[in-house]
């Protein structure tokens, strides 16, 4: 019939859904290791008494200012 595109094979389809998932996986991976970074980088500013964690919510920072 002219003008209809033909359906992929499973074969193709099964390629297409693993390439697919290695390159969300090179994607994800750097992200991954920025977050962990990051949250080393906050733990050390806590550590060295520049942030605290607030008591009532966890997920929140106060910076802790420092005059010298």
């Amino acid at each position: 019939m002219e003008g209809m595109i033909p359906l992929p094979t499973v074969d193709e389809k099964k390629k297409v859904v693993e390439d697919v998932k290695k390159d969300r996986r090179y994607n994800v991976d750097p992200s991954l290791l920025d977050i962990k970074l990051i949250k080393k980088m906050i733990e050390d500013l806590i550590t060295r008494d520049y942030l605290e964690r607030d008591e009532k919510n966890p997920k929140t920072f106060k910076y802790l200012a420092r005059f010298r």
